[in-house]
């Protein structure tokens, strides 16, 4: 079999169709673990990835993660994607709810992907990438085919799918590199900006609109001035801040320069004028890391009730093995940072609600001098 029919094996649309002693028992491994996070959030079992919908909703902070439960399960190994739903009032302690979307349509067969999502009265309104393959032909060729997919969630915390996606497949000139859409409201209309890839192999993002959050159209690719910027561009979020417009994103493929990029791939930014919609012109500096660090991906921001933009991260990377492998599980979320702009650069600032968690200070002044550290 090739390896596309061994990972599709014993594929399961719901948690619910798994014995229940196959998730015990992740479960207990991953319980046994010496490095069990106790101040960032971790699934119980499995993958934790990329942040989704984060956003402010029915009185609580929404937060969304990409979690298959069983990625490390054996004899029999099962596969199950989907979202995780965890809820807060402070933005430190979370409530878990569970599974909130389940890869158990065609559209989202072999992955609910990555999304987005923003409050609009009584309904949480969401956006994310479907992801499915199909097999072509007797050679076992399968072809990636992503959905970008439109739903809702309820005040009960029930998620309503539309039944058709809003873009099947890619567009002309595109990959099937083309998912995370990244939504937001300006001027009572509606748009979205995803990460792609051209058929000519470098990554770029395309902004898409709609009046009604139902017909969508696509605007165009974002006009920056980076023709060739890796090969692709993956959960790309663009918002406005202190009249600034920024993009923080993770161009894949970026060669490394001299201490620049050092990471498998990179979460960076570029920041200036405002985008220009609908002709989707983005007047920007040059390209800038967020962080240099080497466990900061897929970063998503949202607008708080009290004005800030703050940021959350999955403190991971794909295609990187990790000491809690062999434990059954992977990955957490960083912190939440509200982001800030100090001297033209974007600042990351723990929120203020993290206050809370400090007892006993200490004060350490040091100086970090070719590696080595000297106490002032």
């Amino acid at each position: 079999m090739t390896n596309r029919i061994k990972e599709f094996k014993n594929m399961v649309d719901h948690l619910t169709d798994v014995p229940k002693k196959v998730i015990n028992n992740e479960q207990i491994i991953t319980s046994s673990s010496p490095y069990r996070q106790k101040y960032h959030v971790e699934s119980e079992s499995g993958t934790l990835g990329d942040p989704n919908g984060f956003s402010y909703f029915n009185g609580k902070y929404q937060l969304f993660y990409q979690w298959s439960p069983l990625a490390y399960s054996q004899k029999p190994h099962y596969t199950q994607h989907g979202w995780k739903h965890l809820v807060s009032d402070d933005l430190i302690h979370w409530q878990d709810l569970g599974a909130a979307i389940e890869s158990d349509t065609r559209y989202d067969r072999y992955g609910t992907y990555s999304g987005s999502a923003i409050s609009e009265d009584d309904k949480l309104l969401m956006f994310y990438t479907g992801n499915t393959w199909i097999n072509t032909d007797t050679q076992n060729n399968w072809v990636r085919i992503p959905y970008q997919i439109t739903a809702y969630m309820d005040k009960n915390n029930i998620v309503h799918r539309n039944n058709d996606p809003i873009i099947e497949g890619t567009v002309s000139g595109y990959t099937a590199h083309f998912r995370d859409p990244k939504v937001w409201k300006k001027d009572g209309e509606y748009y979205a900006i995803l990460g792609v890839q051209r058929t000519n192999l470098t990554g770029t993002a395309l902004i898409i609109h709609s009046k009604d959050f139902k017909d969508w159209n696509l605007l165009g690719e974002l006009n920056t001035k980076y023709d060739s910027l890796g090969y692709m561009w993956e959960c790309p979020d663009y918002f406005e801040l202190d009249n600034n417009g920024v993009l923080v994103f993770c161009p894949q493929g970026l060669k490394s320069e001299g201490n620049k990029y050092q990471n498998i791939y990179q979460t960076c930014y570029l920041m200036g004028d405002k985008v220009s919609l609908p002709d989707t012109e983005f007047n920007a500096e040059n390209l800038k890391e967020l962080d240099h660090g080497f466990d900061l991906y897929a970063s998503q921001t949202m607008f708080s009730p009290d004005g800030r933009r703050i940021l959350i991260s999955w403190m991971g990377l794909p295609e990187t093995s990790y000491p809690t492998d062999k434990f059954h599980y992977s990955g957490c979320m960083t912190i939440p940072k509200e982001l800030k702009i100090i001297n033209n650069k974007l600042y990351q600032v723990p929120i203020r609600e993290l206050d809370t968690c400090r007892v006993n200070e200490q004060i350490i002044k040091q100086t970090l001098t070719d590696n080595v550290y000297q106490k002032n």
